[in-house]
């Protein structure tokens, strides 16, 4: 199966810390014991008269003294504020004692006592601290919780539950403790929070397989509590056992997670287990592996039961240095705690387990891409790789466009859960609390986002869209650039055969100037637009020219009407009466299996595309597969997301600069690009490039009633003509000022070399004045005396 390789990643996916926090290494004189709550390493030399070393991975944290030997010592912790050291020694003739120490910015007060547990005859199994001045003491008979009064150097007790304890396990996570009863078939857990003792739901295990404390621990894993279990298989014979499953009990978490997983390993052997990102990790000793199980992917749960297999193969950890040497890989010397770190007390050696995002994708099924991009949305630094990918795939799109599609999909799926749970928590009566929500959102990859780290880094590549060797669309975009209107009808010539040669040759050509500007389809209006009180034969002109090309384009449209157009405007009505929200998710559904289909079509005749695409612009060779940024835009047509500003831009650029003006055209009428006046502005700039493009920015930005910005573009255009019948049809006539209508006529009338149009313009607002100022001249402060002299000069000549 082809493979997908990732440039410059790192080939393991797991490496330990690349400093390790050096300790004494354990001896027949050191002790060496480990704090998972502070994650600290006490190493206790002869009994701590000749020193007690206190390690971590946080210098601030670390510090030495000396104490008294009075016996071995069990377990020796700091509370979590440093301020109280508890120690517990193994003493066979006495009641079941703790010791502490009040600590003063790491240092030892001399400040000593004692305090017994309140079962006599009772075993204390080990300590715990819940929260700063609260101790727990797990025993045999069941969980005392103590409040620490180091002042008073007295106890007091808050809480105690009696249960017949076996062993315990820990999460200083979440202050969870799971104690095992009836020979580890029964595992109790509780919480120690809120200075009490509460009675979590049992876990009932098979009683034919009771498990041992070495196969139990307690994970903190996606903002839930689990209970992790080796379940070692078994086979007829003993030589021969079954492959090793890790099964993971909900305790307490969000509603959204009450099913068991179970993790298939496929291995035997010794297993050890770490939490790293919110990734399960599995090291194996034997065969010197590590494997990831992600809970959060998604998998069809069975009987309440959900089964995982590893993310990617299972690889060894990166090889650490310890020196200027490589230490030994899975040695019997280590020790796993959670939820990250590995101690090798022969070494002295104390890493924490860390995740290379890059390593996930180093070697990865080409069919799996899209399920490392969902791995690495759930991961803290999964982002910068998560865009290295993607950077390759749209280079190489050719092969990976498929691929490509499904990654968006993710990212945007992603998004658009994230979208709604903020709608959710921002609306009145449906808020979410954040631990009630089982969706932990760590990478959000926006469409600015995408566009910005993405697709605008392969503006260039030939894959990002795909030319369409379609003779249609090159006619069509002449004929936008070139259409012509009928002759006049008789009516209106009859009604202008008195009229000077001069206006009429004027009025012939203005007509001529008008409708070849392919701005004025923007502007086909029914008879009221035009003003009932112009009587001049400029005005009829107009009049004439902006109902008839209305007309003629209804007329040519029933004429060469498909059937499909015919479809899909009986589905209008339809779509029309639905709410705003429905018309969006219609339009994306359309979208979405039009797309589709359009990639299968692609896919079957991938061998008959031309080799040379008929293009609009500058040559780009062809594609054989989708664009890139059509498959982006229907990713967020297919997950209801709105096209943003950003993305918009992207998309239409890269249509047009590819000579893929109808994938723009279709974009746009399928309502997968909405109506905005940045994505009109996009248009706009790239109208040198597809006249076409330029037409329906003016069509967006008039839907948008930016009138004013219509009609300034069109006299930036230098089309006054269109500019006035665009103004007349705002009601905004009136307020246009003469010298710039003149200004720009004059440009007009210069560039190519015919002054009709500014003489059509001239004499509109000659009337325009008779009208409102019963006299057709000028004002002197209109300041248009220097195109009063050029209509004076013009005339004169003819």
């Amino acid at each position: 199966m082809a493979r997908f390789h990732l440039k410059d990643s790192d080939e393991f996916y797991l490496a330990l810390s690349e400093q390790p926090k050096r300790f004494d290494a354990d001896s027949p004189v050191t002790n060496v014991f480990f704090d998972d709550t502070n994650g600290q390493v006490f190493t206790v030399r002869s009994g701590g008269v000749t020193g007690v070393t206190v390690n971590g991975m946080d210098e601030s944290r670390c510090t030495s003294f000396r104490m008294e030997d009075r016996g071995p010592i069990i377990s020796i912790k700091f509370s979590p504020d440093l301020k109280i050291l508890a120690i517990q020694r193994n003493l066979d003739n006495q009641n079941a004692t703790v010791e502490f120490v009040n600590f003063k910015d790491l240092a030892p007060t001399n400040i000593e006592y004692t305090h017994s547990c309140k079962w006599k005859n009772a075993k204390i199994l080990g300590f715990v601290w819940p929260k700063i001045n609260e101790i727990a003491f797990i025993t045999d008979h069941g969980i005392e919780l103590l409040q620490v009064l180091p002042e008073k150097k007295i106890l007091k007790s808050l809480k105690n539950t009696s249960f017949s304890c076996a062993w315990f396990a820990w999460c200083s996570q979440s202050n969870i403790v799971l104690l095992a009863g009836n020979n580890g078939v029964l595992l109790q857990p509780f919480s120690l929070n809120n200075s009490t003792i509460a009675k979590l739901q049992k876990l009932e295990l098979d009683s034919s397989k009771p498990v041992l404390e070495r196969d139990v621990f307690i994970l903190r894993l996606c903002d839930a509590t689990w209970c992790a279990v080796f379940r070692h298989g078994h086979s007829a014979t003993v030589t021969a056992p079954g492959p090793t499953e890790v099964w993971l009990m909900p305790i307490m978490g969000p509603n959204g997670f009450h099913f068991t997983h179970v993790l298939k390993t496929g291995l035997v052997g010794r297993f050890a287990v770490n939490v790293v990102d919110d990734l399960v990790v599995v090291h194996h000793q034997s065969s010197q592996t590590s494997q990831l199980f992600d809970i959060m992917e998604e998998s069809k749960p069975e009987n309440n039961i959900v089964i995982h297999i590893p993310v990617v193969t299972g690889e060894s950890m990166k090889p650490a240095l310890v020196g200027d040497n490589f230490c030994p890989m899975y040695s019997d010397t280590w020790v796993v705690f959670q939820p990250d770190y590995i101690i090798d007390a022969r070494l002295g050696c104390l890493w924490r387990v860390n995740l290379v995002p890059s390593g996930l994708a180093h070697s990865v099924p080409k069919d799996e891409i899209s399920k490392i991009v969902a791995v690495l949305l759930r991961r803290t630094h999964g982002k910068e790789t998560i865009y290295k990918m993607l950077n390759q795939l749209v280079t190489d799109a050719g092969t990976y466009l498929v691929e490509l599609t499904k990654a968006f999909d993710e990212i945007n799926g992603v998004y658009r859960k994230w979208a709604d749970l903020e709608m959710a928590r921002n609306t009145a009566g449906q808020g979410v609390e954040p631990s009630q929500a089982p969706h932990n959102f760590k990478v959000l990859i926006s469409q600015p986002d995408m566009c910005t780290h993405v697709l605008q880094h392969h503006s260039e590549d030939k894959y990002l869209v795909q030319s369409i060797d379609e003779d249609r669309d090159k006619i069509e975009s002449f004929a936008e650039r070139s259409e012509i209107m009928p002759s006049l009808p008789s009516d209106i010539t009859q009604s202008m055969s008195n009229d000077s040669d001069i206006n009429q040759e004027s009025n012939s050509q203005s007509h001529k100037d008008v409708v070849a500007t392919p701005s004025l389809t923007s502007f086909a209006i029914s008879p009221a637009a035009s003003s009932s009180s112009a009587t001049n034969e400029q005005a009829t002109l107009m009049k004439y020219v902006l109902m008839n090309r209305n007309k003629n384009t209804e007329h040519t449209e029933k004429e060469e009407q498909h059937p499909i157009d015919a479809f899909l405007q009986g589905l209008a009505p339809t779509l029309k009466s639905f709410s705003p929200y429905l018309q969006h998710l219609a339009k994306g559904q359309i979208f979405q299996v039009i797309h589709n289909l359009e990639l299968q079509q692609l896919t079957e005749n991938l061998t008959s595309l031309p080799s040379t695409p008929i293009i609009l612009s500058s040559p780009s060779p062809s594609s054989p597969s989708v664009p890139v940024v059509t498959a982006y835009l229907a990713s967020l047509c297919r997950r209801a997301l709105v096209v943003q500003p950003a993305a918009a831009e992207v998309t239409v650029r890269a249509l047009v600069t590819r000579g893929a003006p109808a994938r723009l055209r279709a974009a746009l009428r399928r309502g997968a690009l909405g109506d905005a006046r940045p994505l009109a502005c996009a248009l706009l700039s790239l109208g040198h490039l597809d006249p076409a493009a330029a037409q329906l920015a003016l069509d967006m930005l008039w839907r948008l009633k930016g009138y004013e910005e219509v009609v300034e573009v069109l006299l930036s255009w230098h089309e006054p003509v269109a500019a006035l019948g665009a103004a007349r049809q705002a009601g905004a006539a009136g307020a246009l000022a003469p010298r710039k209508l003149l200004a720009a006529a004059h440009a007009h009338a210069t560039q190519r070399r015919c002054p009709t149009a500014f003489t059509a313009v001239y004499h509109a607002l000659q009337a325009r004045n008779e009208r409102t100022r019963g006299a057709p001249h000028f004002l002197k402060s209109e300041q248009c005396e220097t195109y009063v002299e050029y209509y004076k000069q013009i005339t004169a000549d003819q």
